[in-house]
């Protein structure tokens, strides 16, 4: 789908942040004891960072040792050891495995203070452009710092701008007869299938080789691939294209509105499992980060049933591990 869950965890992340505390401030409407929060959730999510980034980096080095793995490709061990690592990782300049988004999280919390305050004072349209200038921000290269963060920024910014205006958004909604409600839902769903879809085709036929098409998704792929000999750079590069925002932004709808008519059945059926990761949020992203350095090493290429089991056992073992007392103390949400 181009997307990755990074994308969906700032945008929700930003999202819960315009919706929670932007409520607050509304009613508070003083920006004062809503900074003093955010502040403090940015001051433990830095800790948190620290603490597990180092965690990260000494477990892949003792896996290095016994020949279980290697560091990946975006190495943060310096030529001057591992003391140089770890000044590194504490001013910010470093990072490893998937604890590294703690790094983003902190920072965008910290940034979410004046985003609100623009939100309040009705500057929402200064929101949209900064997440348009923080998405290209790495092609013009003015900030010498890590091109993810630009483009996370992005997705949280437009995650804080839903979340402030949820509630105005969903009022405007409900008061739309029921035919529009319902055709603007089944459309969303619609175009999140259709593109399930076409993604679908693209990743599991050689479209690029083809040369005999017939069909309209057939067609379709044909000169979508074409056209990216030309558009590669701006529109489909790795995390950079501006389609990988698009294509984001065409599906969330449709997801969202999703889990909406299925509200019901999963607070009945999946609370279990799914509740429990949303309650406990930051310790399911930690301990989700540490535990698949361990993972990884089972999930191989050899069929999609035995990844799929490894997956399920991934994922018992980290709602076991969220719930344990201990754990719950040391890492609050």
């Amino acid at each position: 789908m181009w997307v990755t869950a990074a994308e969906g965890f700032f945008f929700i992340s930003g999202a819960m942040v315009g919706l929670i505390r932007g409520s607050q401030y509304l009613k508070d409407k003083d920006i004062f004891p809503i900074a003093k929060k955010l502040l403090n959730r940015s001051w433990k999510l830095y800790l948190y960072y620290v603490f597990f980034t180092i965690l990260s980096v000494l477990i892949a080095l003792l896996l290095i040792k016994f020949n279980l793995g290697t560091l990946k490709t975006e190495e943060v061990m310096t030529a001057k050891g591992i003391s140089r690592t770890f000044w590194n990782i504490v001013q910010l300049s470093a990072g490893y495995g998937y604890v590294n988004f703690l790094k983003y999280y902190a920072i965008y919390m910290i940034l979410s203070i004046p985003l609100l305050w623009l939100l309040k004072n009705k500057m929402w349209y200064l929101i949209i452009g900064l997440a348009v200038v923080s998405w290209f921000e790495p092609r013009l290269a003015i900030f010498n710092f890590d091109n993810l963060f630009f483009y996370w920024f992005s997705y949280f910014a437009l995650g804080t701008l839903f979340g402030f205006y949820y509630d105005k958004i969903k009022s405007i909604f409900l008061k739309k007869s029921g035919l529009v409600q319902q055709s603007t839902s089944w459309l969303s769903i619609g175009v999140l299938f259709l593109v399930f879809g076409i993604n679908w085709y693209i990743n599991f036929f050689d479209v690029k080789k083809s040369t005999n098409m017939i069909g309209f998704l057939k067609s379709f792929s044909h000169y979508q691939w074409k056209l990216t000999d030309f558009t590669e750079t701006w529109l489909y590069n790795n995390r950079t294209g501006v389609m990988r925002l698009a294509i984001f932004l065409l599906i969330a709808p449709g997801l969202f509105f999703i889990f909406k008519k299925l509200e019901s059945i999963i607070k009945r059926r999946l609370d279990w499992i799914i509740g429990e990761f949303g309650r406990n949020s930051l310790r399911t992203f930690i301990v989700g980060g540490i535990s698949v350095l361990l993972f990884k090493f089972w999930a191989v290429d050899i069929t999609f049933i035995y990844n799929s089991l490894v997956s399920v056992l991934y994922l018992y073992l980290v709602l076991k591990i969220i719930n344990i007392s201990w754990i719950k103390k040391f890492i609050s949400n």
